[in-house]
């Protein structure tokens, strides 16, 4: 699969790969940023959690608390890239939450997102 680059609020650009399996696309233990993702049509994606970490490894290797409600939402893919810059992956993630407006997010939303929060919620209480 192809990279794709994701427009932010700002309209700045962020390149991501998928994250097929280690063996094709090796996943760092490095700083960087993720999103988990659904196909919404043939060949466009949408970012159903955005996240930042310092070790993306170690944080999308091990049980991510919002994986569970990603998947009720549709999620089939996690995409990622590094980035060491602490204040850029924490400005990027907010560039593109504001953008995107992603489901699984809770902070940094544009559209005020109580009632997708609600809906989540309540899909996972169900």
């Amino acid at each position: 699969m192809a990279d794709i680059v994701w427009p932010g609020w700002s309209s700045l650009t962020y390149s991501y790969w998928f994250i097929v399996d280690a063996a094709n696309r090796p996943i760092y233990s490095e700083p960087g940023n993720y999103m988990f993702v659904r196909e919404a049509r043939p060949g466009f994606w949408a970012p159903l959690y955005i996240g930042i970490t310092d070790n993306l490894r170690q944080r999308l290797c091990t049980n991510h608390e919002k994986w569970p409600l990603a998947l009720a939402f549709g999620a089939t893919h996690v995409m990622a890239h590094r980035q060491p810059n602490q204040w850029l992956r924490e400005t990027e993630e907010r560039d593109l939450i504001g953008r995107w407006n992603p489901v699984c997010n809770t902070q940094h939303r544009t559209d005020g997102g109580l009632p997708a929060i609600r809906n989540a919620l309540a899909l996972l209480r169900a």
